[in-house]
């Protein structure tokens, strides 16, 4: 189960365009966190089937879930392309 499941399961019930709009979010703000040349040591892919998962550093998952909750309230509230609330 994804970060994103398990914090919020509502996630489940995204559209496809709304989940990428997620995704892609997770993206950026990883990469503006850690920065471009780090960003390939928070990703991991599954083995398995090639998916891409994010490993949040310890002293950013506070900040992340945060960051992550204006993100899924951006979406749901269809106000999503705001960015969420950082």
């Amino acid at each position: 189960m994804s970060v994103v499941h398990s914090l919020y399961p509502q996630f489940a019930t995204f559209t496809p365009a709304q989940k990428k709009h997620v995704r892609a979010g997770i993206k950026e703000f990883l990469t503006s966190k850690v920065g471009e040349e780090r960003l390939h040591e928070v990703e991991a892919r599954n083995k398995n089937d090639g998916t891409r998962a994010w490993i949040i550093p310890g002293e950013l998952r506070r900040e992340f879930k945060r960051w992550l909750g204006g993100v899924v309230r951006d979406v749901q509230e269809g106000t999503a392309g705001g960015g969420g609330s950082q």
